[in-house]
C-alpha cells in the first residue's frame, strides 16, 4: 500500500512510518499539509494518515483540499485525535474522512486499519468520494483504464463473452468510444496470448477489393495476382478473432457471404471449389445505427440479427464525466514519461475547462489533446492556457452534428454543426457570471458591459431565482 504520513512531529513521522514500513507498506512522509500537497500533485497514494491539530492548514482542511483535487486515484484519508478532541475526529468523519485512530496510537489499532482498508481495496466494501475503479489489463502492454461501474460492467460482459468463441458479438458506440480495445479484451481476456487478432477496417477497403481480401482467392483467380494464389482476413484469424470495424460498410452482396460464414462456420476462396473451415471468432463494431441502416434496406436483417448474438454498448465520454479527469491524468503522466516532461496532475481550472468540453471524439480526442498538451508545453500542473490552442482547433473540426460550445480566438467565431441551443447558452452565461460575483448582480452586469436595468430586463428571472436560492 503506498501511504501518505503527515504530522508536525518527527517522532511521530520516524516511529509509525517505520513500522508501517516493516509491514511492508510504502510510506512517505510530510511534515506539514501543504508539503503533503505537493507529495499528492506528485504521486498516487492508497492512504493518507494525517494529525488533525498541525501549524498552519489543519489535518481537516487537508480532507477538503483532498477532495478538491482531480487525483487518478482517490486516497482514504484517517486522522490521528487526542482523546481531548473527538469532536474534531467527528467532523472530519462527517466531512468525508474515511476514519480516525486516538493518540497515543496503538499498533494493533493501526494493524486493524490497515486491514480494514486493504479489504475495502479487494471489493469487500464499496463508498468512497468518487468510483475510481483499478486500471483492468486487456493485455500486457497497455491498461484500460475503467473509471465507472457502467464501464466495469462492459469489462465483465466481454470477459463473459471470451467464453464462449461460437457467439458473434457486436459492439456499438461513437468514433473514439474504445470499441477495438473493448474487441480484445473479449479476445483475450486480460491476457496476452498467441491467438491471432486481425482487425479490419470495413470503410477502408474498396468494395471491389473486399471480398478478395476476406476470403482470399486461388491461383490464376486474377490476371496480375498473386500466382500462388492469397490467403484471405478469415484465413489470418484461423484460432483467433476476426474484428469487423464499421460494419456498416460491408458491400451489400458480401453481406451474405459473410452470413454464411457465421452460420455454417465455413467459406470458399474465390475461384475455389473446396470448403474451408472457419475456426474464428467474430467481433463488429460499428458508430452507424445498425438497425436504421436495416429499415432502410442497406444491411441485411438476418446478418444485423445474427451479428447480435452478443451486443455491446459504449457509452460516449459525455456521459461519463466522473472518468474525464481520472482519464486525462493517466494520459498526461504517460506522456510525460514517454517524452521527458514534468507534468504529473491537472489544475482545477484546467479540470473545469476539460468538464465542460463535449469530447465529440471521446476518449480517443481526449487523449490526442493532452498528448498534444504535453508536447508543446513543460510544466508540472496541466493548465487552461495549454489547452486553448488545441480545443479550439478540435471544435473547428467537429462537424457530426452534436452541439457543442462555440469557441471564440480573437476575431474569429466558431459555432457548432447542427442546431445550437442559444438561449440556454446565454442562461448559462449569466449564470456562471452571477456565481463569480458571489450574487452581486450590479458587478455581473457590469462584467457583461451592460447595464443593471437591462441586465435585469433581459435576465429577470434568472436574476430572480439567484436571489432566492441566496
Amino acid at each position: 500500500m503506498q501511504i501518505l504520513l503527515v504530522d508536525d512531529d518527527k517522532t511521530i513521522l520516524f516511529t509509525v512510518g517505520g513500522f508501517l514500513r516493516q509491514l511492508g507498506h510504502k510510506v512517505r512522509e510530510a511534515g506539514s499539509a501543504n508539503e503533503a500537497l505537493t507529495y499528492l500533485a506528485e504521486d498516487d497514494f492508497t492512504l493518507v494518515l494525517t494529525d488533525i491539530v498541525m501549524p498552519g492548514t489543519s489535518g481537516i482542511n487537508l480532507l477538503k483540499e483532498i477532495q478538491g483535487m482531480p487525483l487518478v486515484k482517490c486516497p482514504k484519508v484517517v486522522l490521528f485525535t487526542g482523546y481531548g478532541d473527538l469532536e474534531s475526529a467527528i467532523a472530519a468523519i462527517r466531512a468525508g474522512a474515511y476514519d480516525y485512530l486516538l493518540k497515543p496510537i496503538k499498533v494493533e489499532d493501526l494493524i486493524t486499519l490497515l486491514r480494514k482498508i486493504e479489504a475495502y481495496d479487494e471489493g469487500e466494501n464499496d463508498g468512497g468520494h468518487c468510483e475510481c475503479l483499478p486500471p483492468v489489463k486487456y493485455d500486457q502492454r497497455e491498461p484500460v483504464y475503467i473509471y465507472s461501474k457502467a464501464m466495469a460492467g462492459v469489462v465483465a460482459q466481454a470477459r463473459k463473452y471470451h467464453t464462449d468463441r461460437t457467439i458473434p458479438v457486436l459492439i456499438e458506440g461513437e468514433t473514439g468510444t474504445g470499441k477495438e480495445i473493448i474487441a480484445k479484451i473479449i479476445h483475450g481476456n486480460g491476457t496476452a496470448t498467441d491467438a491471432p487478432f486481425i482487425a479490419v477496417n470495413c470503410g477502408a477497403i474498396p468494395s471491389s477489393l473486399f471480398e478478395s481480401e476476406l476470403f482470399g482467392y486461388e491461383a490464376g483467380t486474377f490476371t496480375g495476382g498473386n500466382p500462388k494464389g492469397k490467403k484471405g482476413m478469415i484465413a489470418a484469424a484461423h484460432g483467433g478473432t476476426l474484428f469487423l470495424d464499421e460494419i456498416a460498410e460491408t458491400p451489400a452482396d458480401l453481406q451474405v457471404k459473410l452470413l454464411r460464414v457465421l452460420q455454417e462456420r465455413e467459406y470458399y476462396r474465390i475461384g475455389g471449389v473446396k470448403k474451408i473451415k472457419a475456426d474464428i471468432r467474430v467481433i463488429c463494431a460499428t458508430n452507424a445505427d445498425l438497425l436504421a441502416k436495416v429499415r432502410e434496406g442497406h444491411f441485411r436483417k438476418d446478418l444485423y440479427y445474427r451479428l447480435r448474438g452478443g451486443i455491446i454498448s459504449l457509452a460516449p465520454l459525455r456521459e461519463m464525466r466522473n472518468s474525464i479527469i481520472p482519464l486525462a491524468i493517466n494520459f498526461l503522466r504517460s506522456a510525460a514519461r514517454k517524452k521527458g516532461k514534468l507534468f504529473r496532475s491537472i489544475s482545477k481550472a484546467a479540470a473545469e475547462v476539460l468538464l465542460n468540453y463535449q469530447w465529440l471524439g471521446n476518449i480517443r480526442e481526449l487523449k490526442s489533446v493532452i498528448e498534444w498538451a504535453v508536447f508543446m508545453y513543460n510544466d508540472v500542473l496541466l493548465q487552461p492556457e495549454h489547452l486553448a490552442d488545441i480545443l479550439v482547433e478540435s471544435s473547428k473540426s467537429n462537424t457530426n452534428g452534436t452541439a457543442t460550445l462555440p469557441c471564440v480566438e480573437g476575431d474569429n467565431l466558431w459555432l457548432p454543426s447542427g442546431e445550437f441551443p442559444l438561449d440556454d447558452f446565454i442562461h448559462r452565461i449569466v449564470v456562471k457570471a452571477i456565481d463569480m460575483h458571489k450574487g452581486n448582480k450590479a458587478a455581473a452586469a457590469r462584467y457583461l458591459k451592460i447595464s443593471r436595468r437591462e441586465f435585469y430586463g433581459r435576465f429577470k428571472e434568472v436574476a430572480l431565482k439567484g436571489e432566492q436560492e441566496q
